[in-house]
């Protein structure tokens, strides 16, 4: 079983550097360690150059971003997630992995504590329980508990933990909904993990050392702590136990003594304090009912027309029910002419950049084929399945194969088009290198973006542009990225936010073959 390990990290050189170096060291070597930068202003990049690591930077100081990108180019069968300023005990590795033991196991995570301590270091407490939630949305973790056996938890410490990776694809990864501190992030993502029907396992023997012992916290940081509490606690906890929100609420405000003790955490009371909780309570109200359905469900827009009837005049209204109706006509349109719903961006984006002959390789019920045959372009589909190839011949020629060892000789084809294929196998670059044989001119693909949650379950990735820019790398492309529907943020843009209410948003992108490259 691989391993890859993700770090996110802001400006923690030296820490960072620790980490890795106790990683370096440890028994049984990680398969890759994926470092993703939040454009840090210290010396942090100059480590590339030092360890063997896949260095990755984003733009913005997002942790849950920075994981999800980790996530989306991890190629372990575990991904294991630490903080930058963790040191690993030589054996974490090895334990952490000897616990996948089982398919039932989806998770596995280990024991945090202060850099510095002895292995015997634990401070106990009246709420003993390690790694449970209550109904009252009361987090337990004690993380620190030195037990003799692994146990089965509820959800697993954010410094320390792993999972499966093609779990973690099933949910979406990390919900970006988790703003400022980011606080809970990480047990919201294992309780949809045991939601699959999976286990979550506390392996105490999984030691690391963190850098942490307690901090004082700002009145912002208090703000973002009520806010991401209130939205863990609506999205997770309030469905199934609606009766206990006046519990939750009181020990929002008034934790158990004991639990903010082992935190660490102290806050110094002033006047702005109780209103600040106060709106971190109702925004974290808020994020939850704007985001309780999936943002590509038609129910979600039912959201959205409550919105438009207190913030739009009737108008404004009018035009946005006008275009919900546009939209199902035209979706049923396409049904009724192609076989099935096709994205009219992404068909443009084929028909104008493929050449005259096309491979489409994947090509499903032959939606495109149709639509590119239709259109002038000489057209041969590709289907693994033979029931889907029978549908798709009554659009144009199809041949039954496979796209990683398809039955075509070397530049048989201007363009070879891969819509949606490539987040279904295992080996993407191979079908890319196989395609490159086969093509004069170009290689056209859309993929599912690292952003999207909740997708089709045989999903072995998803995509981010640095992904696809490291396989046209590796495989010596030159590579060109269109954005394709970025994900609803704001009621406004109208056309692109509902059309992104419906298609799933991913990435666009032409490979072509540099001059001079032998395709062989």
């Amino acid at each position: 079983m691989k391993a890859s390990i993700v770090i996110p990290t802001y400006n923690r050189c030296k820490d960072l550097e620790d980490c890795i170096t106790s990683l370096l060291n440890m028994e049984v070597k990680p398969y890759e360690i994926i470092v993703v930068d939040s454009c840090s202003s210290d010396d942090t990049a100059k480590l590339q150059h030092k360890y063997p690591i896949r260095y990755l930077r984003i733009k913005e100081r997002c942790r849950q971003r920075a994981r999800n990108l980790g996530i989306s180019v991890a190629r372990g069968d575990v991904i294991a997630f630490l903080d930058d300023d963790v040191v690993v005990d030589k054996c974490w590795l090895k334990h952490l992995l000897e616990t996948y033991n089982h398919d039932s196991v989806g998770g596995v995570g280990g024991r945090v504590i202060p850099y510095g301590e002895g292995r015997d270091y634990y401070v106990p407490i009246k709420h003993y329980e390690v790694g449970v939630v209550k109904k009252d949305g009361l987090v337990l973790g004690n993380f620190d508990t030195p037990l003799p056996e692994p146990i089965e938890v509820d959800h697993l410490v954010g410094c320390n933990m792993s999972f499966r990776r093609e779990l973690l694809l099933a949910v979406g990864g990390f919900d970006e909904n988790f703003k400022g501190n980011c606080f809970r992030d990480d047990t919201d993502l294992c309780l949809r993990i045991k939601r699959l029907g999976y286990k979550l396992v506390y392996q105490p023997k999984a030691l690391v050392w963190h850098k942490f012992r307690g901090k004082k916290v700002s009145n912002e940081w208090v703000y973002w702590y009520v806010r991401n509490n209130t939205y863990f606690y609506m999205k997770n906890v309030f469905p199934n136990a609606k009766l206990y929100l006046p519990v939750f609420l009181i020990r929002q405000f008034f934790p158990p003594k004991d639990y903010v003790q082992k935190s660490g955490i102290k806050a110094d009371f002033n006047i702005a304090l109780p209103w600040l909780a106060i709106m971190g309570t109702i925004e974290g109200f808020k994020t939850y009912f704007q985001n309780k359905s999936p943002k590509h469900d038609y129910r979600t827009r039912q959201f959205f027309y409550w919105k438009a009837k207190k913030q739009l005049s009737l108008p404004m209204l009018y035009t946005l029910q006008q275009t919900h109706s546009l939209e199902i006509k035209l979706r049923q349109k396409f049904i009724l002419r192609y076989g099935e719903h096709i994205c009219w961006i992404k068909a443009r984006f084929f028909l104008d950049r493929s050449g005259a002959t096309v491979l489409d390789a994947g090509c499903g019920r032959g939606a495109y084929l149709k639509f590119l045959r239709e259109r002038g372009k000489e057209v041969v589909g590709l289907e693994l399945r033979p029931e889907l190839a029978k549908i798709a011949k009554k659009s144009g020629q199809v041949v039954v194969g496979d796209v990683l060892n398809p039955p075509f000789r070397s530049s048989s084809f201007d363009t070879i088009l891969m819509g949606d294929v490539l987040e279904h196998l295992e080996d993407d670059a191979a079908a890319l290198r196989r395609a490159m044989q086969i093509a004069k001119k170009n290689i056209l693909v859309s993929v599912p973006r690292v952003e999207l949650r909740g997708h089709d379950p045989d999903h072995k990735r998803l995509y981010s542009i640095e992904r696809l820019r490291d396989l046209a790398r590796n495989l010596r492309l030159e590579c060109e990225i269109v954005k394709w529907f970025p994900s609803p943020r704001k009621f406004l843009e109208l056309p692109a936010k509902i059309i992104a209410l419906v298609y799933p948003s991913g990435f666009l992108a032409e490979f072509r073959m540099r001059e001079g490259i032998d395709k062989k």
